[in-house]
């Protein structure tokens, strides 16, 4: 909120730099989610979100937990490696990541690698896994993704 205050726009001092801003603006477009009737609600309750126009309740188990912030683990969920990476002019609106989910099961969740390098999966007592550009994942709790020499995890 800071960064957007008036005072931080006229006074240059207070500003925040680009690459805070980047990560602001992905978080932002990530704590968006769209409701069953088609309302768009800011997730800003991590466990629970009410709908302002229907009343439904949406319930969020899995998240995707960047270095210093999370982001609802839904479908259509995109990584950038602008999250990931250190801030580059050129490529930092490029995908990396898409979340998915089976087409018969809405509640089984993938992650497909939409990158052109590829991802390193570690699981809990499971050997690290190479998972190829345009290859999908299943998501699981506490799997740590590494792309770019960088690191996520699910939650």
């Amino acid at each position: 909120r800071e960064a957007f205050s008036k005072d931080a726009i006229f006074n240059v001092e207070k500003r925040v730099d680009v690459s805070s801003l980047v990560n602001m603006l992905f978080r932002f477009r990530n704590d968006i989610i769209t409701c069953f009737c088609g309302n768009e609600i800011i997730v800003n309750n991590y466990n629970e979100v009410i709908c302002d126009k229907c009343n439904k309740s949406s319930i969020i188990n899995r998240f995707i937990k960047f270095n210093n912030y999370k982001s609802p683990l839904i479908k259509g969920t995109r990584i950038y490696k602008g999250q990931l990476v250190e801030f580059n002019e050129e490529d930092f609106m490029s995908p990396v990541g898409l979340v998915v989910t089976k087409p018969n099961n809405p509640n089984v969740f993938g992650l497909k690698n939409v990158s052109g390098d590829n991802f390193v999966i570690s699981k809990e007592n499971e050997d690290k896994k190479e998972i190829m550009p345009q290859s999908v994942i299943l998501v699981n709790e506490n799997m740590l993704v590494e792309v770019y020499n960088k690191t996520f995890k699910i939650i």
